[in-house]
């Protein structure tokens, strides 16, 4: 049987997001509310999860509007 490594890292998860929120913060000072979506969108598209991201739009079905339905005037 293998022995547990007694030495555990410690991950302060607060300051870790802070960070994050502060680099976000800083990349999008100044941008109007459209350059802020592109950049998320973007950042989404590009990130670590973009194949996921991919996967699942491609595999969603569309929405009852777009299969053709019209809507009451």
């Amino acid at each position: 049987m293998a022995k547990r490594n007694s030495k555990r890292t410690r991950i302060d998860c607060v300051a870790v997001k802070r960070r994050a929120q502060r680099k976000i913060m800083a990349a999008t000072e100044g941008m109007s509310p459209k350059a802020e979506i592109a950049y998320f969108e973007r950042r989404a598209a590009e990130g670590p999860f973009a194949e996921l991201r991919q996967q699942i739009s491609q595999s969603s079905t569309p929405s009852r509007a777009a299969k053709g339905r019209k809507r009451a005037s």
